[in-house]
């Protein structure tokens, strides 16, 4: 595997380290053994850490306003979104919840939802005006609202550097983007309302060559990547099955992209397909219950949030959705991102 890989849910070194070690490496073994993630268990929102079976759980973060979406820097930095100053903004911290320092400070502006690139970027999302581009429209109550377009940014690990990934071009400045990822080979990943609904989007590092990858009757909310070396639980995918058969050494199994739907109300389920839109398939099917919010690990497990057992749990299945378990199960509101604990607290600003 390729020690690029970056990890959503952050995998982390464990308290057993020396307190010397204040950054760690993706390669170790241990990293395979940790995650963080978000929980309401104090109160408000806060970055939290555990085993891979929900054991030794360790708070990171524990300041009154609300965090969310964590992520590993590839130096073992925790990379996070919080609005502890009124507007959500970028930090990372240390391992261990130390050395806390602020990557976005922009006045009047959010920025949210970071996700790690190869090569050490951050690529995230931002509110902040295009040339004045603002969307407006009535609420329930006839006043008139206006909202920023979302699009997608990336600055360097000390907050320098900022570039603009999505809203360059004049036919895709007046949308709304969200939920970046980003592939082994740069590629990003994200959701966007570019065509008539949310859909799934692929662009190049600096943005360019857009290809949308759904064409799906209900609107994806969330998105994330299973790399074409990872097989469905203990088989191969019928591909790999293909070239294994036909010893076609030259031709490659496909990159499977992972999303939420919320098809009917109070229902969301998780599904995937190759990119190319073939081999779809259903990977939760829980009657009355939220399924959102997946996350691929490099052991190939999909770690996802769910409220099956009426509360809302961190989740993992294996790729093709077979041997689902309960990780982190609490009275309060545990969540991959933090965006699943609705009725608690404010989450980063909904386009939707």
């Amino acid at each position: 595997m390729s020690k690029k890989w970056v990890l959503t849910l952050g995998l982390i070194a464990s308290s057993l380290l020396p307190a010397c070690t204040n950054h760690i490496k993706p390669e170790d073994d241990f990293l395979k053994t940790q995650m963080v993630f978000i929980s309401s268990r104090s109160g408000d929102k806060d970055v939290y850490r555990s085993d891979m079976w929900g054991k030794n759980v360790h708070a990171l973060t524990n300041d009154p306003a609300d965090d969310s979406a964590p992520s590993i820097l590839p130096d073992g930095q925790i990379v996070f979104s919080s609005n502890r100053t009124g507007t959500w903004q970028l930090y990372k911290m240390d391992w261990d919840g130390t050395h806390v320092q602020a990557l976005t400070s922009d006045l009047n502006i959010n920025s949210f939802a970071p996700y790690p690139a190869p090569g050490g970027r951050i690529v995230f999302v931002s509110d902040r005006p295009i040339q004045r581009l603002r969307h407006t429209y009535y609420d329930a109550n006839s006043n008139l609202v206006y909202k920023a377009y979302t699009h997608l940014y990336s600055i360097l690990p000390d907050g320098t550097d900022l570039q603009q990934i999505t809203g360059i071009h004049i036919n895709d400045r007046e949308t709304f983007n969200d939920h970046p990822v980003v592939s082994e080979e740069g590629h990003i990943y994200f959701t966007s309302s570019r065509s008539s609904k949310w859909e799934v989007w692929k662009v190049l590092p600096d943005g360019s060559h857009p290809e949308q990858l759904t064409h799906l009757y209900h609107n994806v909310l969330e998105v994330a990547i299973l790399p074409p070396h990872m097989p469905d639980g203990n088989k191969m995918t019928s591909e790999q099955t293909t070239i294994a058969r036909l010893g076609m050494t030259n031709w490659l199994p496909q990159t499977k992209i992972v999303y939420t739907i919320k098809s009917a109300e109070n229902v969301y389920d998780i599904y995937r397909q190759n990119i190319d839109g073939s081999e779809p398939k259903r990977l939760t099917s829980q009657q009355f219950s939220r399924n959102r919010n997946p996350v691929v690990l490099p052991a190939g497990e999909i770690l996802f949030t769910s409220d099956r057992n009426g509360n809302t749990d961190i989740w993992s299945m294996k790729p093709d959705g077979v041997e689902p378990r309960v990780v982190i199960d609490h009275p309060a509101c545990d969540s991959t991102t933090g965006g699943d604990c609705y009725n608690l607290i404010a989450t980063p600003p909904n386009i939707r």
